[in-house]
């Protein structure tokens, strides 16, 4: 019994720790994918941190979308939430793709999901959306909107607490019809 009582202390304090430390570190704000890369932020005692390189793009038959033109915003209805907003891209055209990577660091956080906003999709048309967590056995979540599948919510998954490697990826493809997302919502909390 005393043992279980010291370690649910020591998990208590640990929490704690973290929670003083997300409190020592600036809040995330609404922007665009640009301004965050090198930098630390919270979401109340979630902590994120963005190498300067995190983000990447690459595409088929539709111009680079640089990291100026992705926004990253707060969700209002949604404390622990990152959004990521596209405004200027549709797959219109048969054969368009394209593959959206950032890769930044969690803490204060054991749980993720995700989220579609207003996705579509015509003929083989596809978005796809996951997250993967660098733990060990790796974790992963993922979102499928298609003509056949509408699962827009990814199913949420937990993982052990503490700093973790996060890899959100966004791919679509018109194939021989349509593809569109007007946002990815990604959620890490304790």
């Amino acid at each position: 019994m005393r043992r279980y009582l010291l370690t649910g202390l020591v998990l208590a304090c640990g929490l704690h720790a973290a929670s003083l430390s997300a409190q020592q570190v600036p809040p995330c704000r609404s922007g665009r994918a640009a301004d965050y890369a090198g930098i630390t932020c919270s979401q109340r005692s979630v902590i994120y941190t963005f190498p300067h390189d995190f983000y990447s793009f690459s595409s088929s038959g539709i111009p680079s979308l640089p990291a100026d033109k992705v926004r990253i915003f707060m969700d209002p209805q949604g404390p622990y939430t990152l959004l990521i907003g596209f405004t200027d891209w549709n797959l219109d055209a048969p054969n368009e793709s394209f593959t959206m990577t950032l890769h930044f660091s969690v803490s204060g956080a054991d749980k993720t999901e995700a989220w579609m906003h207003r996705c579509y999709t015509t003929g083989t048309g596809e978005v796809t959306a996951s997250i993967t967590l660098n733990t060990n056995p790796p974790v992963s979540s993922t979102a499928v909107c298609n003509s056949r599948t509408m699962v827009e919510f990814a199913p949420g998954a937990s993982y052990p607490l503490g700093p973790v490697e996060a890899t959100v990826t966004i791919k679509a493809n018109s194939g021989n019809g349509t593809a569109g997302l007007r946002s990815l919502g990604t959620h890490f909390k304790p």
